[in-house]
């Protein structure tokens, strides 16, 4: 049969002959025409070429997804001089041809005579095999052009020839293939040339920018890549890729794939990579030398490491990339391993923020893997790691955590977990390493360096009145002459790092940490540790103190706790210390919250920014009892920090679960990171003490006070027992017993709080802070001081009320001083004026007047003090006065204003005090 040519003429199937002229359907050895049409394949179709006709504004070949057209011959797009052709192959079905030819088959110095685009787009096709070449010529005749252009903006094109994009004259930029199109989808084009000749100049040089790149040649000889920028880079061959001139890069968020074959660079073309970018490795590999590393685009710039499966371990020999004059010691984001015959690393060090393990396998070597913000195994997977090949590290910014984990997941082999201490000048900490194993596992291999000064930063200098640990200063640095207990001596010191028995409920100093245990075979220990320097720079070495105070990184060697944790024999009446089983921040207010813990309700934790480290105490309805505390807000402990628990009524046990996890990380206390706000709808009270230093008052402790239907006045399960600082104590007192936090029932006329002050110093400026929130009470809360007699009413509406005051050498100035005493208006005026044993005169009073204090009793020669209230208990003036023969005086001065007032008197010889009323004109 002879070759036939049909001409689209209207819109239709391929199959349908109305589509055709002359009427009929196109078969295998035909000539195919489409004009300003849509011609769709809706089952298998073949024909010998299909030109899309010069003067064609809109020509569109669809193949359905699931059938093929085979073209023979060429697939032809023919230039205008009378409009632009647009042409457009789509569908989700696949098609092969010969050759792609845009534009003329050959340049044509007298072509065009209009400057006009050809253009064909190549959308959403399963697969477009090209068994030849693609053509894409450019004529320019003067400052006329014909620009010939290939859209690629989905779909694969397999291409087996070259990519010739010839121009006649200097012309246009941006010619032949393009991937930075309008409605830009993820196209896909295979080079399987030995030698595609791509060209790389503006004028004619491919945009790969917005798809994926595969060279796929079987050829074994080296292939210099086009000095380009990349999305997506697949090196699929079994030959040495060389990286082209410094143009070449992966863009950002794109990717390089090194499937098969060698990848390799000089000094001057290293491929550069752009923030975001993504190395997949499989069986590829980089050539050996610096020079064959990948190179950053700018300093700045992260990336991240995927080594996919391989039929060997993969030998780790590219990271880092390499930046001139830089160490470039963050700039992986992530490592993940997808290979089950996991990864070798040797001799070198590499820093990742995220090391991702989706996989069983093995990772080994001499090498270090340091992460920085999160180790995670996200299948439940087994991992086998060489001892401490991965490091959690830690410093003044972030620590690395270790993400939740499927219950079945095991991590076999030492991690070591770091710890930064911040300078929070010489404080007690509860902390904690949160590891476990029976070999290793000494304080001082651990958070002593086994011995090593390693710098000014490094490990945590332990002390005690019986140390001996001997070290000299060589000039260079400091050395360990002698172990001993493991302790620096310090004259007249004490021991700064304890323990505490859950059993007993008991302290006991830590006297040889060579001994001691930090972590045991299944579980981490807390510990109390006055952390004010790190190894070796507490003293002078000969006994005497050091005054200053550093920042610490504690180490600690171990197999990390995985799956739920679960701590039994939790009792009423004692504490129990417990250390955050997990390398990474827990929510505590989760933990709380999960039924099977219902037997505890509140935690005591230690904040080191209050004095030399005050507990607090919190509780899921009042929050944490002292206000000013850094972890206001907050419900998160962070890794390597310990907390005591106590059960609200009968021994119970508490399990800490992986799913109590939480990524707030923050390292300014060992806390401080916002999480669940604590909404109380109760009526609270808090009050703080704070101490001055230097005219700085700084929080010392707190408390505070829940008042709401179902509370209970008396001492029950659901008060918070308060833990005595080194240092100053606040506490609310009840039933003999002091609490950080109480709980109350709603507030009645006459309620009272008792405050309790103890361990405060002798002549030092304290101060008192109280205020209330949520209140609903109509009536007033004054602050009773029980030493000086004052009484001043407090506001209830928020607001804060301070109190200044000192400690004599009275005892009375301390323990229970002060109430905070809630009165309505009448009873005020009833039960403050009860005693009477002195008069006033006269009495009406103008202001100006001196009134005169007549004693009933007889006579006396006494100091008094006075106070003048209003009649909604107001302090209005106050000051002092002599009692000579059983009478003194009091100078108004203008003072008071017309109305009724009451002035109490105070002996402060003997504390009696005495109230009577007075009426000022």
């Amino acid at each position: 049969m002879l070759a036939a040519t049909y001409t689209s003429s209207a819109s239709g199937n391929w199959n349908s002959s109305s589509t055709w002229s002359p009427s009929g359907v196109p078969t295998t050895g035909d000539i195919v025409n489409i004009g300003n049409h849509t011609v769709t394949v809706t089952a298998n179709a073949a024909c010998s070429s299909i030109n899309s006709l010069s003067g064609t504004a809109l020509a569109q070949l669809v193949i359905n997804k699931g059938f093929s057209l085979i073209v023979s011959g060429n697939f032809s797009v023919r230039p205008s001089n009378i409009v632009n052709n647009n042409t457009y192959i789509s569908g989700g079905g696949s098609l092969q041809v010969l050759n792609v030819i845009i534009g003329l088959d050959e340049m044509d110095n007298s072509y065009p005579t209009s400057t006009k685009l050809t253009t064909l787009y190549v959308d959403n096709v399963t697969l477009f095999k090209i068994t030849g070449n693609i053509v894409s010529t450019t004529p320019v005749k003067g400052s006329l052009y014909n620009e010939s252009r290939l859209r690629h903006r989905s779909g694969v094109i397999d291409l087996d020839g070259i990519l010739s994009i010839p121009a006649v004259g200097s012309g246009p930029t941006a010619l032949g293939y393009r991937t930075d199109n309008d409605n830009q989808g993820s196209p896909f084009i295979i080079f399987r040339n030995t030698n595609p000749t791509i060209p790389t100049d503006v004028q004619k040089g491919p945009n790969f920018t917005g798809g994926s790149v595969e060279f796929r040649s079987t050829a074994t000889t080296n292939y210099t890549l086009p000095s380009l920028a990349y999305k997506d880079l697949i090196l699929n061959s079994n030959r040495t890729f060389i990286s082209g001139g410094s143009s070449t890069s992966i863009v950002s968020g794109g990717s390089m794939n090194l499937k098969l074959g060698v990848f390799s660079s000089s000094a001057a073309n290293q491929m550069r990579l752009n923030d975001g970018a993504t190395i997949y490795r499989s069986v590829g590999t980089f050539a050996s030398g610096t020079n064959s590393r990948l190179r950053l685009a700018t300093k700045s710039a992260q990336y991240n490491v995927v080594y996919e499966q391989n039929s060997i371990p993969t030998v780790i020999n590219d990271l880092p990339a390499y930046y001139p004059g830089s160490t470039l010691l963050n700039s992986i984001k992530t490592v993940q391993v997808n290979s089950t015959n996991g990864v070798v690393l040797n001799t070198n060090t590499i820093v990742v923020e995220n090391l991702i393990i989706n996989v069983n396998c093995t990772i080994s070597g001499t090498g270090r893997v340091s992460v920085t913000d999160v180790l995670d195994i996200p299948n439940g997977s087994t991992v086998n790691i060489a001892d401490n090949f991965i490091y959690l590290t830690s410093n003044e910014l972030k620590t690395a955590r270790v993400a939740t984990l499927l219950n079945g997941t095991v991590l076999k082999g030492k991690v070591m977990v770091e710890r930064y201490l911040p300078n929070n000048q010489r404080s007690w900490r509860l902390l904690t390493a949160p590891v476990k194993g029976s070999t290793g596992n000494s304080v001082w291999e651990n958070w002593q360096n086994n011995g090593t000064y390693t710098g000014l930063d490094h490990g945590v200098d332990l002390w005690g009145p019986d140390g001996t640990l001997t070290a000299e200063d060589t000039g260079s640095s400091l050395q360990v002459s002698s172990v001993g207990n493991g302790l620096t001596y310090i004259n007249n010191s004490s021991y700064n790092l304890r323990k505490f028995d859950n059993t007993l409920g008991t302290w006991s100093y830590v006297t040889n940490t060579l001994s001691q245990p930090l972590f045991t075979a299944s579980i981490n220990q807390g510990f109390l540790l006055f952390a004010s320097n790190s190894f070796l720079l507490s003293s002078n070495l000969e006994g005497v103190a050091n005054t200053g105070s550093t920042q610490a990184l504690l180490s600690a060697s171990g197999t990390l706790n995985i799956g739920d944790v679960s701590y039994n024999n939790i009792g009423s009446n004692k504490f129990y210390l417990i250390g955050n089983p997990y390398a990474s921040p827990i929510d505590f207010k989760s933990v709380l919250d999960e039924p099977e813990n219902n037997g505890v309700n509140k935690i005591w934790v230690i904040d080191p920014t209050i004095g030399l480290g005050s507990y607090v105490a919190w509780d899921p309805i009042v929050g944490y009892s002292n206000a000013g505390t850094v972890f206001n807000g907050s419900t998160i402990l962070q890794s390597g920090q310990a907390f005591f628990v106590r059960a609200s009524s009968t021994t119970t046990s508490l399990t800490i679960k992986e799913s109590h996890k939480s990524s707030a990380v923050a390292n300014t206390t060992l806390n401080k990171f916002s999480s669940t706000k604590i909404n109380a709808s109760p009526a609270l009270f808090r009050v703080i003490l704070e101490k001055q230093v230097d005219d700085i008052y700084s929080n010392r402790d707190g408390c505070v006070a829940a008042f709401y239907d179902g509370g209970n006045n008396g001492l029950d399960i659901n008060d918070g027992r308060k833990i005595s600082n080194i240092g100053e104590n606040l506490a609310l007192f009840t039933n003999n017993f002091s609490l950080s936090i109480e709980h109350r029932a709603s507030i009645v006329d006459n309620d009272f709080l008792t405050v309790r002050i103890t361990d405060a110093l002798v002549g030092i400026n304290y101060k008192l802070k109280l205020y209330g929130t949520n209140f609903t009470y109509s009536g007033k809360a004054y602050l009773k001081d029980l030493f000086n007699g004052s009484k001043t009413e407090l506001p209830l509406d928020g607001s804060i009320f301070e109190y200044i005051f000192q400690v004599t050498t009275d005892a009375k100035s301390v323990g229970n001083r002060f109430e905070v005493v809630f009165q309505q208006e009448s009873s005020l005026k009833t039960a403050d004026v009860v005693t009477t044993n002195f008069s006033v005169y006269p009495n009406p009073a103008n202001s100006q007047d001196a009134i005169m204090v007549n004693l009933e009793e007889g006579k006396s020669s006494d100091s008094y003090l006075y106070k003048i209230y209003n009649t909604v208990g107001q302090l209005v003036c106050n000051g002092d006065f002599l009692i000579d023969n059983g009478v003194g005086s009091i100078k108004l001065d203008g003072k008071l204003g017309a109305g009724l007032y009451f002035i109490e008197i105070y002996n402060l010889k003997n504390s009696d005090r005495s109230t009577t009323k007075i009426i000022i004109k």
